[in-house]
């Protein structure tokens, strides 16, 4: 039951049957012009399968496919994995970017299902503009499939991974926690804030590290309602968001927020005010996003397989 926990709130990670993939030859080639082959790490399950984790690629890669056979056609399958943009495969047939200096997009159709006359370069950036009509974001999947000469496909499956730095940004509404103030000072809620965060994703697709890729750092500021003692419309009033505050935190799953936050107006007004504030904050889209079918995920085993039983 443990590891269903782990698979509804953890980044996805996938597997697949351990299969020959030899009509193409798939290599990365860094922004240094550094090749490098890309190997699948491999598992067993509990019936002593051997299945295979997709390798990893990043945006500054490269991809080169070379046939190793003469006739052999590609196909390319993308599909999105995150909270927002999840999706299944979606069949790739051109890639589009901006042309330097002008008004226009150029569209750029790929040799797809048709003999391949040569080794095919692929950067990875291509696959991410927003012009494209398919999102391959960081954890995204991309399916290789390549078609020999007597209709046999043989499928290789690569997963992307921008390892290092990751910057976002936050916006929501927080609640403070109550807490004594000392002398009858008085504190603030609710909040808007809004800033940017800061993560850091490690190189490995998989293992306990990618518990990282669920935590960022966030840098906020925003504006509070002054908790007033005596309510009356003019009391109410003057204190409707009239504190600045700025604070720092941590967000995870993208969805909740711990964040302690300074009250900066008190420095300039006489007033009986609360210093400091520890407030939590929660995202309801990302929340829906996370625990969408979260029933089906946590108590049913969802076995694909036929000797899954």
């Amino acid at each position: 039951m443990a590891h269903r926990h782990l698979k509804l709130l953890a980044p996805e990670h996938v597997v697949y049957a351990d299969t020959p993939f030899d009509a193409v030859d798939v290599e990365a080639e860094d922004r240094k012009g550094v090749v490098r082959t890309l190997e699948h790490d491999r598992m067993e399950d509990r019936s002593g399968r051997v299945l295979q984790r997709p390798a990893e690629v990043g945006i500054r890669d490269t991809l080169v496919l070379t046939p190793l056979e003469p006739d052999t056609e590609l196909r390319l399958w993308v599909r999105g994995t995150g909270l927002f943009d999840r999706s299944g495969f979606q069949q790739v047939r051109a890639v589009t970017g901006g042309l330097d200096r002008r008004f226009a997009n150029e569209i750029v159709f790929l040799p797809m299902d048709e003999p391949l006359t040569g080794a095919l370069r692929l950067p990875i950036r291509h696959f991410d503009t927003p012009f494209d009509g398919y999102s391959f974001s960081d954890g995204d999947l991309l399916l290789v499939e390549a078609v020999r000469p007597e209709g046999d496909t043989e499928r290789t499956l690569l997963v992307r991974r921008d390892a290092g730095p990751t910057f976002d940004g936050f916006a929501g509404v927080l609640i403070t926690l109550p807490h004594g103030n000392e002398g009858g000072q008085q504190g603030v809620s609710p909040i808007l804030a809004a800033g940017p965060t800061f993560g850091w994703h490690t190189r490995k697709a998989s293992g306990p590290g990618r518990v990282l890729d669920t935590m960022e750092l966030v840098i906020s500021f925003g504006i509070g309602s002054t908790a007033l003692d005596v309510v009356d419309l003019d009391s109410e009033l003057s204190g409707l968001f009239d504190s600045a505050l700025a604070g720092a935190g941590v967000r995870m799953f993208r969805v909740f927020t711990v964040q302690g936050f300074v009250n900066t107006s008190r420095f300039f007004r006489e007033q009986l005010e609360a210093p400091t504030t520890i407030a939590l904050g929660l995202d309801a889209a990302g929340l829906a996003a996370l625990t969408r079918n979260a029933g089906s995920r946590l108590f049913r085993r969802n076995p694909v397989s036929g000797d899954d039983r």
